[in-house]
């Protein structure tokens, strides 16, 4: 009934990541960056819609607000990996990394990318105060849209985190889940650890994308990264310097 309002060559999905290192080609519409009141109408309505019913918001993949990730629409299901892994043309506020020359939407100057990096690598060396504000108005639709949601009350799954994204959330205040399975314990700063977490995060230990934590535990067993778990959770339980840390990584947790 809308189709007229979404481009026909273009699909948006999320690029390689540590979630999902094939990429995930949603086929998602684009909508045409030439109709942007017709578009932003449409949104409007489907927002008074969802929240005359809910208080809240969540987001999934917020990159699709603000840096999507667009390939052009694979000829079949099997094309579908090749053409999100490689991406396409960039509309509206997409990702520089592929982006063509006079791309709509385009907020970030050539000598402002790595263009030595891989496409749906976050390529984004710096980002100025203007730049980041152009982008926020993107996400920031999404509560000034009609039902007035609040950013206390909008909850933000991030799994793509370019830098355009990560400036975007801590500008508008927004925080993001830290899914603690899926942190890489033995990196200092890793987004997934629960020692990095600011006031409006929310840090939890899975979710919909992940096993079961049993099983996740169960996989660790008898590997190194029993022990890197063992070792970070001690520091967490235990900030004394002078605490037997040791001990407590090693301690076996009664049955």
């Amino acid at each position: 009934m809308q189709r007229g309002l979404f481009l026909a060559d273009y699909r948006m999905g999320a690029p390689p990541s540590r979630t999902n290192p094939a990429g995930q080609p949603w086929n998602f519409p684009v909508p045409d960056p030439a109709q942007e009141e017709a578009v932003r109408s449409f949104v409007e309505s489907r927002f008074a819609w969802l929240l005359a019913t809910h208080a809240g918001l969540r987001l999934d993949h917020p990159h699709g607000w603000v840096c999507p990730w667009v390939y052009r629409t694979p000829a079949n299901d099997a094309a579908a990996l090749e053409a999100v892994q490689s991406g396409g043309a960039v509309v509206r506020v997409a990702r520089p990394h592929g982006s063509p020359p006079r791309s709509p939407g385009m907020r970030v100057r050539p000598d402002q990318i790595d263009r030595t990096r891989a496409r749906h690598e976050d390529g984004v060396m710096s980002l100025e105060p203007a730049q980041v504000e152009a982008y926020s108005s993107q996400i920031r639709f999404c509560w000034n849209a009609p039902g007035q949601v609040s950013t206390s009350a909008t909850m933000v799954e991030v799994s793509t985190c370019p830098r355009l994204l990560a400036a975007v959330l801590a500008h508008c205040g927004l925080g993001r889940f830290r899914i603690t399975q899926k942190a890489r314990v033995e990196v200092e700063g890793d987004v997934y650890r629960s020692d990095g977490a600011a006031p409006h995060d929310w840090i939890m230990a899975g979710n919909h994308d992940t096993p079961p934590l049993r099983v996740v535990v169960e996989g660790w067993r008898g590997t190194p990264e029993c022990a890197l778990r063992a070792e970070y959770l001690s520091r967490r339980l235990n900030s004394s310097p002078a605490a037997p840390r040791g001990v407590l990584a090693g301690r076996r947790p009664a049955r």
